[in-house]
């Protein structure tokens, strides 16, 4: 039995395996992580008392989080406390359904905040993974163009890719914050995960101080009912820990070219000790100084971009939101029409996703 029972919080960056690792540690007795509940990060909605009231209503809005893990709403907005209390006692909560004693949350999008998470649980212990950048982005690329036949996807926003290579760097950073600051880190890598599951999954075991299961090392009779059902989860649901082929998406040349100048960047500044697995070739760009300035300031912009988007969903009126979520939809549905990847006959099973 675990003296430590939690918070656990797994993060990666987007496509990076994180969705493989929560189906393969959910499987514990002991652990029930949410998937992607992500309300530390609509702290917005605790600035003003008025707003305060609704966000358990705004939180359902956000990502369905509630109705993808069975939770309560009438119990929910009955908490009106703090942020974190609040967060704390529904994921406590969530894992006292299950009887587990290590609760907590996986979710990609913390990937900046863990020194806040850490501020927050002292006692906290983080999990993260790691992987190739080159196949990050294949993934990304993967991903986008398997919804782009559903509805308006997460992975099309503009300038996607970037934001995924700098995440890396901000995670490697936040992971250094979190070890020089005494807190538990367990790092792993998503090639080593599903070219060994039960070695990886012994070691988290360990690290978790609860006993290895043999179980979680598979995906057979995972519970994946709170993971969002995309396509591009696939993979994921046919209950087989698979490589993604590496010749499976060309890369275009000038992506290829940034993840070299990024690649021979972060070597450099790590002694060439990260990323450990990487594919692609590094680049002599690396040492632009100007380059890298402006690599910054696009990542600050698309970051600041996807915050004022956290706001909108925080304050604006609810009905607004879904007028502007179904322009949203029509929209994408009729660039698809226009190219032709669906039909006219198609939309009524399109209208569904609304």
């Amino acid at each position: 039995m675990s003296r430590w029972s939690g918070p656990l919080f797994v993060v990666g960056t987007w496509r990076s395996g994180t969705s493989l690792l929560y189906s393969l540690l959910n499987k514990h007795p002991q652990v029930a992580l949410m998937y992607e509940g992500d309300l530390l990060i609509l702290k917005p909605l605790f600035w003003i008392p008025l707003v305060k009231k609704q966000w358990a209503i705004r939180w359902q809005f956000w990502n369905a989080a509630p109705e993808r893990h069975g939770l309560n709403r009438a119990k929910l907005t009955q908490k009106t406390h703090r942020l974190y209390e609040i967060a704390e006692e529904i994921f406590r909560e969530y894992a006292q359904k299950k009887g587990a004693l290590v609760w907590g949350d996986k979710s990609p999008n913390y990937f900046d905040s863990l020194h806040r998470c850490a501020r927050a649980y002292p006692d906290a212990r983080f999990i993260i993974i790691w992987r190739d950048p080159a196949a990050i982005c294949r993934s990304v690329i993967n991903a986008k163009a398997v919804l782009a036949g559903e509805e308006p996807s997460y992975f099309d926003r503009p300038g996607m890719l970037h934001r995924t290579l700098m995440s890396c760097e901000v995670l490697r950073k936040q992971c250094e914050w979190l070890l020089e600051h005494g807190f538990r880190v367990h790092q792993l890598h998503y090639e080593n995960l599903v070219a060994s599951p039960d070695r990886e999954m012994r070691r988290i075991c360990r690290f978790l101080d609860i006993p290895y299961l043999t179980s979680i090392a598979c995906l057979n009779g995972a519970d994946q009912r709170a993971i969002y059902d995309a396509g591009h989860h696939l993979l994921l649901r046919t209950g087989r820990i698979a490589r993604h082929r590496p010749d499976a998406t060309a890369l275009p040349a000038d992506l290829q070219k940034k993840i070299a100048a990024f690649l021979s960047r972060w070597r450099s500044a790590s002694a060439k000790e990260w990323p450990a697995v990487c594919s692609a070739k590094q680049s002599w760009l690396s040492g632009s100084s100007w380059l890298r300035a402006w690599d910054i300031s696009i990542y600050k912009f698309l970051r600041a971009f996807d915050h004022v988007i956290i706001v909108a969903y925080c304050f604006a009126p609810i009905f607004l939101l879904k007028q502007f979520r179904d322009l949203k939809r029509r929209f994408h549905r009729s660039e698809l029409l226009i190219s032709g990847q669906i039909q006219q006959r198609d939309l009524p099973t399109a209208n569904k996703l609304a």
